[in-house]
């Protein structure tokens, strides 16, 4: 029995999200545009790096009030550093032509899963969320990324979204709830 889809060129992707006028033209403005020794490698590391520092800021928030700590503002930037690399690194795999589709989408979500749990365990030990609450939101968005790849194994379809919501939408709503929670 073959795998009908493992991450192919062949298989379809739909990103139906609410920010995708503005993001889809914004990664083709970058990936047009980044300088030729930028790999899509670079970028997925990039994004872990973000998801890290995010994570990280966390748990700092925690060494204070969360009311006017700064550290929640470095959690957006972890958050919009995470949005760039992630977002990235498949544009520009493709703009430029070397996509590796199944190596690629491999380590793109190997590394979101160790990104999206170092982020939630940031929140967790923070005061922001309680630690079981964190975890149990861990599990919920593993969950839906396993959904997400059964439903691309089986439909060939690569859903990137629900009822116009994805990663960029949820980044987005942590960074409006760290600037709620700092004034």
């Amino acid at each position: 029995m073959t795998n009908q889809n493992d991450g192919t060129k062949n298989d379809k992707r739909t990103n139906d999200i609410l920010l995708g006028p503005l993001e889809r033209p914004a990664l083709q403005f970058f990936a047009r545009n980044m300088p030729a020794w930028v790999n899509s490698d670079m970028l997925t590391v990039l994004g872990l790096l973000g998801s890290i520092l995010a994570g990280f800021a966390y748990v700092m928030v925690g060494m204070g009030d969360i009311k006017g700590n700064p550290w929640l503002f470095i959690a957006s930037l972890g958050f919009f550093i995470n949005w760039f690399g992630d977002s990235l690194d498949g544009t520009l795999a493709r703009y430029r032509k070397i996509e590796r589709p199944k190596f690629g989408y491999f380590i793109d979500h190997v590394v979101d899963t160790i990104g999206i749990v170092l982020v939630f365990i940031g929140l967790g030990v923070s005061p922001y969320v309680n630690i079981n609450v964190a975890l149990m939101g861990a599990i919920i968005y593993l969950q839906a990324s396993i959904l997400v790849y059964l439903l691309n194994n089986v439909n060939q379809v690569f859903e990137l979204s629900f009822a116009k919501i994805g990663p960029t939408e949820v980044r987005l709503i942590a960074i409006i709830a760290n600037i709620v929670l700092f004034f």
